[in-house]
C-alpha cells in the first residue's frame, strides 16, 4: 500500500515530526495503517528494527505512528488511527 496522508481537521496541531523523519529528493517511503499499533511495534523492536521516529501521538490522541526502515533501506511509516 502506499499511503497518502491527509489532515481532515486542520484546526488541530500537527505533529512535529523530528529532522530526521524528512524524506530526501526522490526517496520512497511505505505507509502501513494498522488497527494493532502496539504489537506491530513489539515485533519491529524485538526483530531489531531501525527506528528512525520513535512513537509520537496526536494532539487528539487519536493517531499515532512511527518511522521505520525496513531491511532494504526503504522507510516504512506505521500509523493507527482510531475512530472518534
Amino acid at each position: 500500500m502506499i499511503g497518502l496522508l491527509h489532515v481532515g481537521r486542520p484546526d488541530l496541531p500537527a505533529i512535529q515530526r523530528p529532522h530526521r523523519a524528512a524524506l530526501a529528493a526522490g526517496e520512497a517511503m511505505l505507509a502501513i495503517e494498522t488497527e494493532e499499533f502496539a504489537a506491530v511495534e513489539s515485533r519491529l523492536r524485538r526483530l531489531g528494527t531501525p527506528i528512525l521516529v520513535e512513537p509520537m501521538r496526536s494532539a487528539d490522541g487519536r493517531e499515532i505512528e512511527m518511522v521505520v526502515r525496513d531491511p532494504a533501506g526503504i522507510r516504512v511509516h506505521v500509523l493507527e488511527r482510531r475512530p472518534r
